[in-house]
């Protein structure tokens, strides 16, 4: 997970590279979703790049990709996202 005192926001977020844990491109952050209630973040969205399956994970209207946002692993250049491995 990320560390509890590291603070990005969405616009320095936006644009980065998403990879998965095994180090593979996923695509390009694009938003987050958010629980207006409590404030939880739930989901990272990402746009997929060229050659990778949208199809493998639960996808938004748009045809972006979603991971619970509890699977960020790390935040520094990239976003790493834990996933199960992609074959």
């Amino acid at each position: 997970m990320y560390q509890k005192d590291m603070k990005i926001t969405m616009d320095e977020m936006r644009g980065m590279p998403a990879l998965s844990n095994d180090g593979r491109i996923l695509g390009t952050i694009r938003n987050v979703v958010m629980n207006t209630k409590s404030g939880e973040l739930l989901d990272i969205v990402v746009e997929p790049k060229e050659g990778v399956d949208p199809m493998l994970f639960r996808q938004d209207a748009q045809g972006n990709v979603m991971f619970p946002f509890e699977d960020v692993v790390s935040v520094r250049d990239v976003v790493v996202i834990k996933t199960e491995r992609l074959d």
